[in-house]
Parts: C-alpha cells; structure tokens; sequence
C-alpha cells in the first residue's frame, strides 16, 4: 500500500475509525505526518504568554492524544475536530520542535542558577512566584507576560548570581 490509497482525513473522522491501526503506522512513520510546519502561521512560541508556554511544555511531558488536541487549542485558539489528520501532526511537530528549543535554552542557559532548581524540581508557578517577588497581586500579570521576557529576567538573575558568587571567591 502507498500513501495515496489512504483518504486525507479530519481529526474527527479518525476518532470516530473503527480501525485506527494503519493511520497509526502513517502518523509514527510518514513524511507527511512526521514534518514540521507551522501551518496555521502562529507567532514563535516565545513571544506567548509564560503560562502558555508553561502549559504547553507540561502538556507535552506527556503527549497523549488528548493533551496533543489541548496544544493545539492553546498555540491557535481553534478546534481540531475539522482539522485535516496530517496538517494537525504536522503542526504539532512544529509546537514540539519550539518548545525543544525553549526547553534547550533553559538548560543551556539557566543550569545552576536558583532558578534552574526551581524549573526542574517545583514548577512554574515557582517561578511565576519568583518573578512577581512573591507577590499575589502580580503573579497574573507575570503569568501573562511574554514567556521571552520572563526568560530573560530569570537569565539576568543566574548572570547577577554568577558574577557576585566569582567575586566573592576572588575576594576570599
């Protein structure tokens, strides 16, 4: 069998197949389903809102079907439902590969920092926490910030924390 003798479906006509097994096989191994496109022309993923993003990175921890769908609802506000099977893949791969480079740039550039502990070990809303200076009132206003801007305070932070920890080894 190739490709082509399978009908282009919706996300929707896929749940309600009986038999979901060769689809399954074209999803895991296909071109078509395994590229990376941003199909439906979303900005980057940094320019989101911290939650969002931090929502999306959980999500995708444990990418299930159904936590693939609410990926998708976050990053384009819409519904899959009527979504062609391959272009909703497609998309999702994109997601994926974006949040790798977040995920990548926070380790690359927040390991042993304070706040990579707290990244690793007690989740976002520690650093939703650390970032409004444990302020109630302003945790929302961080949580809708752009997750770039929320990155890059928490790098200042390990770039301050880093030069004070050498200078004071220097001054020992």
């Amino acid at each position: 069998m190739q490709i082509s003798d399978f009908d282009r479906i919706t996300v929707k006509q896929y749940f309600d197949l009986k038999d979901k097994s060769m689809y399954n096989f074209l999803i895991k191994y296909a071109n078509i389903f395994t590229d990376s496109v941003n199909i439906f022309n979303i900005k980057p993923l940094h320019e989101f809102s911290f939650d969002k993003v931090r929502q999306v990175q959980v999500l995708l921890s444990n990418p299930t079907f159904f936590n693939l769908i609410k990926v998708f609802e976050l990053t384009t506000d819409l519904k899959p439902a009527n979504v062609f099977l391959d272009d909703f893949f497609r998309f999702i791969n994109y997601v994926k590969y974006e949040i790798e480079v977040i995920n990548n740039l926070e380790v690359e550039k927040l390991s042993g920092s304070s706040d990579t502990d707290i990244f690793n070990e007690l989740g976002f809303f520690c650093q939703i926490s650390e970032l409004s200076g444990g302020n109630p009132a302003l945790q929302k206003e961080i949580e809708n910030t752009e997750y770039y801007r929320c990155f890059n305070e928490l790098l200042y932070r390990k770039k301050k924390y880093d030069y004070q920890k050498s200078k004071l080894r220097k001054g020992k």
